[in-house]
């Protein structure tokens, strides 16, 4: 390689770090914009949770939300589709420990227009004693017999998975 294709390299490398810094400063904002979620997706999609540990970090505490949020509960999906085992459980964990009432959190993910679809991934990517958590406080509640608009979509889920409702 001569110097003008080193100088070259390097400048084009300087670029896609201002770019990464701009994304990074702008993590939440791009998460809840019609089209900048689509961005941080692909991000997800390309590189994998395991080599995007900022986008897990600056999500940290915001799980609830950004689930119930229009465009940032697909990235929150994504999130969990290419995440590694660890942050995974980690986004989980944070629905089940929420400091409010854990219970009422759940439910209205449920509920949400779409908590649901995030909810359903959820139960899909959990490790087997979470998935049991969440199935059985969906559950105990009288949300299976209610099925409104949204909450069908997981009872139904649920239903597929062999539970009976």
């Amino acid at each position: 390689m001569d110097l003008e294709e080193y100088e070259k390299k390097m400048k084009e490398e300087q670029e896609k770090n201002q770019i990464l810094d701009l994304i990074n400063k702008n993590l939440i904002d791009l998460c809840q914009d019609q089209f900048g979620n689509y961005v941080i997706q692909h991000i997800l999609e390309k590189h994998g949770g395991k080599n995007c540990p900022q986008i897990y970090q600056a999500l940290k505490g915001r799980i609830y939300d950004m689930s119930i949020h229009k465009f940032a509960s697909n990235v929150i999906e994504k999130c969990l589709f290419n995440g590694t085992d660890e942050q995974k459980t980690e986004m989980i964990n944070e629905l089940l420990n929420k400091q409010d009432n854990v219970h009422d959190s759940l439910i209205s993910l449920v509920k949400d227009k779409f908590g649901n679809y995030v909810i359903q991934k959820i139960i899909e990517y959990a490790e087997p004693d979470q998935k049991e958590k969440i199935i059985q406080k969906i559950l105990s509640t009288d949300i299976a017999k209610k099925k409104d608009n949204y909450s069908k979509h997981v009872i139904s889920y649920i239903e597929k998975l062999g539970y009976n409702v």
